[in-house]
């Protein structure tokens, strides 16, 4: 894509975030989620959550307060894709 074909933002139409993770704050992201997952296995006794439904809520784990909603987003899926974690699966009406 054209530079000139960017909005404002640099960002393309559509395009969530106009630079890459880096390995480092990806892998440090990844990190973050297992801590959270496991922090919220102890304070709900089991049950497992998708990290990103992890955000917000007001139970969340400190893991992930340092990251952006997008880079948890795609930790969870390189660690997915890794078999880390299980895909997230879509909700029935």
């Amino acid at each position: 894509m054209r530079k000139d074909e960017r909005g404002k933002d640099g960002k393309a139409p559509g395009e969530s975030n106009p630079t890459p993770l880096s390995p480092e704050r990806l892998m440090d992201a990844a990190d973050a989620i297992m801590i959270a997952l496991e922090e919220y296995k102890i304070d709900t006794r089991g049950g497992t959550i998708a990290p990103i439904e992890l955000l917000g809520m007001p139970n969340q784990p400190k893991a992930l307060c340092e990251y952006t909603r997008w880079e948890i987003e795609q930790a969870s899926a390189f660690m997915t894709r890794l078999g880390m974690i299980e895909p997230q699966r879509a909700r029935k009406a």
